[in-house]
């Protein structure tokens, strides 16, 4: 499982246009690749400063595999690639619900809790 170009560029311009591009660490890279051992995860983040790019990326791992299921963190039949759980939030949110952008909704709540936390934790500038 991993997010395609179109949502992780989404991600990653929503958290800069809500005003915490100065406190992304996490590299394209990272995104790209599998999904690591937790494990890892968690001390890479631990051993640096709060990543807002990041808290919002494994928030929304970690709300796909709830809702989704664990079906995505294996290949996608046939073709063997990757599922990217925000694509797959919005083909079960037109299947089932009948309307488009339910990714979008979930990448505005996921990214509104982060800088909620951001602005809590004093960690931006005044200005936001």
């Amino acid at each position: 499982m991993k997010f395609c170009p179109l949502h992780w560029n989404a991600l990653r311009e929503m958290v800069i246009a809500k005003g915490m591009g100065d406190l992304i660490r996490m590299h394209d890279t990272i995104a790209a690749i599998d999904v690591p051992k937790p494990s890892v995860v968690v001390e890479e983040l631990l051993s640096q400063d709060y990543d807002p790019l990041a808290g919002a990326y494994w928030a929304l791992m970690a709300q796909a595999l709830h809702f989704g299921g664990d079906y995505l963190l294996f290949s996608k039949p046939g073709d063997g690639g990757f599922y990217c759980p925000l694509c797959e939030v919005e083909i079960q949110g037109l299947e089932q619900e009948n309307k488009a952008g339910l990714a979008q909704n979930w990448l505005e709540g996921c990214t509104d809790s982060v800088l909620v936390y951001c602005r809590e934790n004093n960690l931006l500038s005044k200005a936001h």
